[in-house]
């Protein structure tokens, strides 16, 4: 148990330096460290790294930092899809998928949410597109939108 505390203070340490990395962590050592359910860890995963980026932004939000637009077009959408996944898809799963325990599966899930998140960021970046105004902005925000929704509904899964 003493280990899962100086994880938790490791990755309390590497979110506060970094500001990122904070669910990639938390799920292994709430269900390995802890030995809490993979189910319940990713439910304590969601509420541990929105506290901490809630304390972020408020911090963002007194230097005037925050696009709220931006926020309002993917994070509201992506709220929608933290609370649907949560309130309705992980319970209604069923106890097997894949031949794999429930808690086993969403776990595989986030191992391949993890992979594809680090070679994303591994490769090169390109230089984003300059938005200029046209008739195709209004589909370029509910493009944003969409894109909110499927993240907040992957995360909410995988809690990171």
């Amino acid at each position: 148990m003493m280990e899962g505390y100086l994880a938790a203070l490791l990755m309390g340490m590497t979110l506060g330096i970094i500001g990122a990395g904070g669910s990639i962590l938390t799920v292994p050592i709430l269900v390995y460290l802890f030995q809490i359910d993979p189910i319940l860890a990713t439910t304590y995963s969601l509420f541990l790294v929105g506290a901490t980026a809630l304390l972020g932004a408020l911090g963002y939000a007194k230097e005037q930092l925050i696009d709220y637009r931006a926020a309002c077009f993917f994070g509201l959408p992506s709220v929608v899809g933290v609370f649907a996944v949560r309130r309705w898809g992980v319970p209604n799963l069923p106890n097997e998928i894949l031949g794999l325990p429930k808690g086993s599966f969403v776990l595989s899930v986030f191992a391949v949410v993890i992979i594809i998140a680090a070679f994303t960021m591994i490769r090169p970046t390109r230089k984003p597109p300059r938005p200029q105004a046209s008739p195709r902005n209004s589909i370029r925000v509910v493009a944003v939108m969409i894109e909110g929704l499927v993240i907040g509904a992957i995360t909410s899964f995988v809690g990171a």
